[in-house]
């Protein structure tokens, strides 16, 4: 395999990651707060002073959590969701709220042709709105919000 098919490879496998940390961000963002309060929540051994104590405990517990949040690759892809979220207009939060709701009522089922969640958005969008939309546009909104996730998330990690 040459350089130029392992990026494109790469590529295509950030833009799947950014689809999943979008659509599944609750769940993901719950079971991040849960390993990360379960890998505080041990006793820090090398922080013990001479009489069996973490000499400070708040500054101790506050390095460990940043250590947690820049080993985990998780953490880095959240953020960048988040930042992708706060940065969108009003129409394309509501795009990506629909998206989701798309997600969760299409359950995972791929099959030939036009994606369900396209026909899906474009309904729901149009009967909320009042404006209706296009099947391009919407893969063209879709398309930008997950690119923009990819590279917030790489600039965050090589940050």
């Amino acid at each position: 395999m040459d350089e130029g098919t392992a990026i494109l490879l790469a590529r295509r496998a950030d833009y799947r990651q950014a689809e999943h940390y979008l659509l599944h961000y609750e769940q993901e963002m719950r079971a991040y707060r849960e390993a990360k309060e379960e890998a505080l929540s041990r006793p820090a051994g090398e922080n013990i002073g001479r009489h069996g104590t973490v000499p400070h405990p708040t500054e101790s517990a506050a390095l460990q959590s940043v250590r947690f949040d820049e080993t985990s690759d998780v953490y880095h892809w959240l953020r960048a969701v988040e930042i992708t979220l706060r940065g969108l207009c009003d129409s394309k939060r509501f795009f990506v709220t629909l998206r989701r709701d798309a997600a969760r009522a299409n359950s995972g089922q791929t099959g030939r042709g036009r994606r369900g969640w396209v026909a899906f958005v474009q309904m729901r969008y149009g009967d909320s709105v009042g404006r209706y939309i296009g099947e391009r546009t919407i893969k063209r909104w879709n398309a930008a919000i997950l690119w923009r996730i990819v590279d917030i998330h790489l600039r965050l990690k090589n940050f």
